[in-house]
């Protein structure tokens, strides 16, 4: 009897197995520094330049404590054109577009350009802009931060040659930087788009 009680205690004891967590969807993340290749995009109220400051946003990022895959790529000489086969071997679940608006010293908020209908990069554009904003105190811009775009639209032809090579695509212009009250450091954004990413599922 003592024996049977014994076992009976010892099943009991046993610990209830834990249902697994479900494994992240995004692990590999393009990171695509816009501009280059003489292109220098926006110049800030400050004189930096669009490129320089997004080409240290990514190595950054890359360089810091991360939870996925992340690989940085940039213009080649012939465009975004000799860029993108090397972004197909990459394979990756994501690809993010780092660029900064600009328009007249003025202008203020954040958006993130996701191609019309592409409702699931959306759904990662619209998070990055709660996200942002909400940590630095900014507003989002179009539909919930999202400036859906079309055929005729600014970025247009970038996001249809990054949707060729991964399942989701994004690009993001988080801030003016030629609005000085919109001036984000490199080190705060830089360690803002770490957590985004490592939140990333």
């Amino acid at each position: 009897m003592f024996n049977w009680l014994k076992n009976l205690f010892k099943k009991k004891e046993q610990p209830t197995p834990q249902t697994p967590k479900p494994t992240s969807n995004i692990k590999r993340i393009a990171l695509l520094v816009g501009h280059g290749n003489g292109d220098s995009g926006a110049v800030g109220f400050n004189r930096v330049e669009e490129h320089a400051y997004n080409s240290f946003i990514a190595e950054f990022v890359a360089q810091s404590d991360l939870n996925k895959q992340v690989k940085v790529f940039y213009k080649s000489k012939s465009g975004w054109i000799g860029t993108y086969p090397k972004v197909r071997l990459f394979k990756p679940d994501l690809t993010i577009e780092l660029h900064l608006n600009a328009a007249n010293g003025k202008a203020v908020g954040c958006e993130v350009l996701c191609l019309e209908g592409d409702n699931n990069s959306a759904v990662i554009g619209k998070q990055f802009a709660l996200d942002f904003t909400t940590q630095f105190g900014r507003r989002m811009r179009g539909d919930k931060g999202i400036k859906w775009i079309d055929s005729s639209g600014r970025g247009y032809g970038n996001l249809v040659a990054a949707k060729a090579v991964s399942p989701k695509s994004i690009l993001v212009e988080p801030f003016f930087i030629d609005t000085p009250s919109e001036w984000i450091t490199q080190y705060e954004y830089g360690n803002f788009l770490v957590k985004f990413i490592n939140g990333l599922s």
